[in-house]
């Protein structure tokens, strides 16, 4: 984790939760939704952008609940000794994953602490108990809105203006370019910045012009597609196949000469 040293700017919020991010895929889960894959990702990431991750628009965060202790008596009547077994082992697995929980959610705190200090915390810290009672997700968005300088509405257009215009360097694959235009977004909207996809995929066409990478037919198939079919998916995949074609091409072309 990189300590946040000096005044603290959206940027360094911004590398923490993505730091934090990468830390929390590490420590598989059982609880979350894909948590072989993706782990306590959950625990530091938005629930709108977790439902991009996963490609599900109806994932909704849930904490994890604490099993409690297994009770024998809460077993019905004509369970065998199989099924009670199972059923012993299935409460115990809950048990370990509700633990590994807590402990990730403490590790995860004590990182935000150690990343920008613990004065900077103050207001959530409760006498005794400490963070106890707030979440990573709490502490992430305390400091985006309280801790970290405030964007003017100056500051948010020049950011938004300069981000947007930063054009694809042709000599990286596409794919570069497209992250790119993904991650900004991302920062504008943990800055409260407003943007739209419709705007990202105006800016994004406009880039593949000013790169004279496309032809004139290639962008023009592009514009009359109806608009239904303009969106950052096709995007993505109509310009990505123009260029992995164009680039079978010029590799063909060179084993020739």
């Amino acid at each position: 984790m990189t300590k946040i040293v000096g005044e603290i700017a959206p940027d360094d919020i911004n590398r923490m939760e993505e730091e934090l991010r990468e830390i929390a895929t590490t420590a598989k889960s059982g609880h979350f939704h894909q948590g072989e894959i993706f782990g306590h990702l959950p625990m530091v990431i938005k629930e709108a952008k977790m439902r991009q991750i996963l490609v599900d628009p109806t994932y909704v965060y849930a904490e994890q609940a604490d099993p409690g202790a297994y009770d024998p008596a809460a077993v019905a009547a004509g369970i065998n000794a199989a099924q009670q077994a199972q059923m012993e082992g299935e409460h115990r697995k809950n048990q370990e994953t509700y633990e590994e929980g807590i402990g990730v959610v403490e590790g995860l705190k004590t990182l935000i602490v150690y990343t920008a200090g613990q004065e900077t915390l103050d207001p959530l810290e409760e006498r005794y108990i400490g963070f106890a009672n707030s979440s990573p997700h709490e502490m992430i968005k305390f400091l985006h809105d309280t801790a970290a300088v405030q964007m003017t509405a100056l500051d948010k257009d020049n950011f938004k203006r300069q981000g947007f215009s930063k054009k694809w360097d042709t000599t990286k694959h596409l794919s570069y370019y497209i992250k790119y235009i993904s991650d900004f977004v991302e920062k504008l909207e943990t800055r409260d910045i407003n943007t739209s996809n419709e705007g990202k995929l105006v800016v994004a066409v406009a880039r593949m012009y000013e790169s004279e990478y496309f032809s004139k037919k290639d962008l023009m198939d592009w514009e009359e597609k109806p608009v239904s079919d303009q969106d950052w998916t096709q995007f993505k995949m109509y310009f990505g196949d123009i260029y992995q074609d164009k680039k079978r091409y010029a590799k063909s072309m060179n084993k020739r000469t």
